[in-house]
């Protein structure tokens, strides 16, 4: 119809002129998407992670334990807090799962290849929230948390229900776990972060990876 005529050459437009277009589906994701943007950003690179005996998952969840502190303490030092919304959002990416998965010699479109990938984005994103709510409990909540318990919440309790259904791998296993620590901290103390980790491909990011 006319309408989606005029946004195909919106965006259209905006491609040609700005080299990227992010497309949202609802307010909600272009608003998420603005404020993943404007975040502190890292790029963690998982395929680093995968040796011989396994993935290791107990360092790969102290890196994002790690970033997810110097990303807050990035938050304090650049002023960014006065620019930001109030979820004081941070964002930590993922890259090298395609690596991990060849390293791993799983295709990117097999069940297994999939699962395996699930599982390191469901480990970051545990980790990451789990730290928020440590970070939480000792300096507070985020600004606009009260408003958006319910939300938050469940959306951490949806990340826990699809981390159970992954197998049991040791990473899976501490997902869950740390999940179950940031719903109880979400639920007490509340979150410094209401967004902590991002999907997306950062080029910039990427070439610092190489």
């Amino acid at each position: 119809d006319a309408a989606a005529s005029e946004a195909a050459r919106r965006a259209a437009i905006a491609g040609w002129e700005g080299g990227e277009v992010l497309l949202a589906f609802d307010a909600v994701g272009a608003e998420q998407a603005r404020q993943a943007l404007a975040a502190p950003t890292v790029a963690l690179a998982a395929d680093r992670f995968w040796a011989q005996d396994g993935f290791d998952h107990l360092g790969f969840a102290a890196l994002v334990r790690l970033w997810t502190v110097a990303l807050e303490l990035e938050l304090f030092a650049s002023g960014a807090d006065a620019a930001l919304p109030g979820g004081r959002p941070i964002a930590l990416q993922l890259a090298g799962l395609n690596e991990l998965l060849v390293r791993r010699g799983l295709a990117y479109g097999a069940e297994a290849g999939r699962q395996a990938a699930a599982e390191v984005q469901a480990l970051a994103t545990a980790a990451a929230y789990a730290v928020s709510g440590e970070l939480a409990v000792a300096m507070g909540p985020c600004p606009d948390f009260p408003a958006a318990r319910n939300a938050s919440t469940a959306v951490l309790r949806a990340h826990a229900a699809r981390a159970e259904a992954l197998s049991g791998t040791p990473g899976a296993l501490l997902a869950r776990r740390l999940f179950a620590a940031a719903i109880k901290s979400a639920e007490t103390a509340g979150l410094r972060h209401l967004q902590a980790t991002a999907l997306g491909e950062d080029a910039e990011l990427s070439l610092r990876l190489g």
